[in-house]
């Protein structure tokens, strides 16, 4: 016989969710380490030289490593995330920076727990002469929370040439992530059929 047009043919109880590629720039926050450098042109909260981001730099202010041959080590905590990630995959670092009198390179460390950045992401940059540029290393293939995108530490360690300095104008850490919208709650019912 043929169903009523008020008979229920099917019903099922769900709550569904979408996965939504997302992005977001951090910027430095915080000071943790400033062990070797010194802030040029902007305040005593030597983040505050760089936090600016790489999109649209002010050169004018900068950090700047002690002089000579050596390895010296900066470390910050970064910005918050938005409230809607759910997970971050990747994490896009650009370091804006130069190099005076010998060649130098900066090498990116992160954590996300809290602790001391101890994980490279990717290989050493070269830093450009006396004129600063944005370079990038990318850390993918992640899968963060959250809470631990939220306790990001960054390190940036220059290696000095002989008689040299580094200089870093600007900074920033672009998530690549996944936005998590709800839909219907489990009281919604959904309803296929006549």
């Amino acid at each position: 016989s043929m169903l009523g047009a008020s008979e229920t043919v099917f019903r099922e109880l769900r709550q569904w969710q979408l996965a939504i590629d997302a992005s977001s720039t951090l910027v430095a926050d915080a000071d943790i380490s400033t062990t070797s450098w010194t802030s040029g042109t902007c305040s005593t909260n030597l983040w505050d030289c760089i936090n600016e981001g790489t999109t649209s730099p002010n050169d004018s202010d900068y950090l700047k490593t002690a002089k000579g041959t050596g390895t010296y080590s900066y470390t910050h905590t970064a910005s918050d995330s938005p409230s809607d990630v759910s997970t971050v995959t990747q994490i896009v670092f650009n370091v804006r920076g130069y190099y005076t009198v010998a060649a130098s390179t900066i090498t990116v460390y992160y954590s996300t727990d809290g602790s001391a950045p101890t994980t490279q992401v990717g290989s050493a940059i070269s830093l450009p002469v006396n004129n600063p540029s944005t370079q990038s290393v990318t850390a993918s293939g992640l899968s963060l929370t959250k809470t631990q995108i939220d306790a990001l530490r960054v390190k940036f360690t220059a290696g000095v040439g002989k008689n040299g300095y580094v200089f870093l104008t600007a900074s920033d850490y672009v998530l690549t992530y996944t936005a998590s919208v709800t839909g219907p709650t489990n009281n919604q019912i959904m309803r296929h059929g006549k």
